[in-house]
This record gives structure tokens, sequence and C-alpha cells, in this order.
């Protein structure tokens, strides 16, 4: 059910109110099926000095996914976004020149596909080197490295010690993937985020609340 300014989301068994804005802007409100849509209309109006800032904050550092793949969609790669051009061509093919992605094809239809391709290639091959050195530097060595492009967690380092970075990280600039890998390193120390752990990620990276922030 959608009202006019937010997206209302009921979960069977859910006990409280939680409000998030999501990448492209939208407010969304999960909610107990008990509570009606004017009270969750207060409690969105209410929270709307929040709801401003978190706008501003995407408008200002969010790496959005197009909603539609086709000519003309602006993909991003490492903190910057570079324009789709589409070429005739037999079969798909995705380059990148520097200054813009070439898209060759029949069509656009695809181009999603490949350009995910995209960043596990351009992950695989950039960001081993860098959890390798920062590996080194706080001598934490994980047990094996993985990409994965998932919705939610841009790294993940489990029980196990094994980290998996998303794929889609070589959207952001690389200040900020820098941060994550030192983020799941230190998991590999302290499986939680009490303050130890936020005490071993700012002797390495003494800004990462401030590059935490502009994480969207």
């Amino acid at each position: 059910m959608t009202g006019a300014d937010f997206e209302v989301r009921r979960r069977p068994g859910q006990m409280h109110i939680y409000i998030r804005v999501v990448e492209d802007g939208c407010v969304v409100v999960s909610a107990p099926e008990w509570v009606g849509d004017e009270v969750l209309a207060r409690h969105v109006a209410e929270k709307a000095e929040w709801i401003e800032a978190q706008h501003q904050r995407i408008a200002a550092w969010a790496r959005p996914v197009p909603r539609r793949w086709e000519e003309g969609v602006h993909v991003w790669l490492w903190g910057r976004d570079y324009p789709v051009l589409c070429l005739k061509a037999s079969r798909n093919r995705l380059e990148f020149d520097g200054e813009l992605f070439l898209f060759h094809c029949r069509d656009a239809e695809g181009l999603g596909r490949n350009v995910e391709r995209f960043y596990r290639r351009v992950a695989q091959a950039s960001l081993p080197p860098m959890v390798e050195a920062w590996s080194e530097t706080m001598g934490l060595k994980p047990t094996s490295l993985h990409f994965r492009r998932t919705r939610r967690r841009l790294g993940y380092c489990d029980a196990h010690n094994r980290i998996t970075l998303n794929t889609a990280l070589v959207r952001y600039d690389w200040e900020l993937v820098e941060y994550i890998v030192v983020h799941e390193l230190a998991h590999i120390r302290y499986k939680h985020h009490r303050p130890e752990f936020w005490r071993l990620v700012a002797r390495y990276i003494p800004d990462y609340a401030a590059r935490r922030r502009r994480l969207v």
C-alpha cells in the first residue's frame, strides 16, 4: 500500500515502526499490521527533518543503478558517472574508453547484464591488491576472498574469516572502497560492532565515520 509521500510495507509479527530512505529517494515505512495509515502519516511527518537530511545525503553521494537500462543512462565507476552509447552490432559487447561506455548490440536489451559482468571483472582485477596491502598493514589475513553481487551488503566477513566483497563496490570512490576493505578485515579480529571494533578501524581510517556517511 502506498501513501502520498511514502510507501508502507506491513510485516506480520513486527512490533515497531521503521523508516528508511532508499537509494532512489523513496521513503519506505515498515510497520506492524495493526498500525493505521493516519498514525504512520503522523510518524513520517514527525521525522520530516531527518528524512530531508537523508534526501540531501542521497543527492550528494548516491551511486544509483538505472531503473531502466537503455541508451543515455549513466554508469558509475570509481565515483564518477559515464554515459552509455549504443552501437549497432551482431552480438553484445561492452567497452569502456575512459570517457564513456560503448555497448555494441542489436538493441539495449542485455545492457544491465553486461554492466554487471563488467563490474565483476573490474572488481576481481582491482580489489585483491587493495585487500592484500591492507591485510599486510593490519596483520589480519582472510582465509579467502570472494566477489558477489548483493542488494544490501557491500562486504561481509564470515565466522571462518572468509571475506566477500560486493562487485557493486566499483561504483564508489576509491577511499570508500578502502573503508569497506578495512572494515571487513577488522571483523577478522572482532565479530561485532562494539567500541573496540571501531577503535581498530579508526587506527587505520581515522575519518571512517565521514566515509561511512557517504555510503548510500
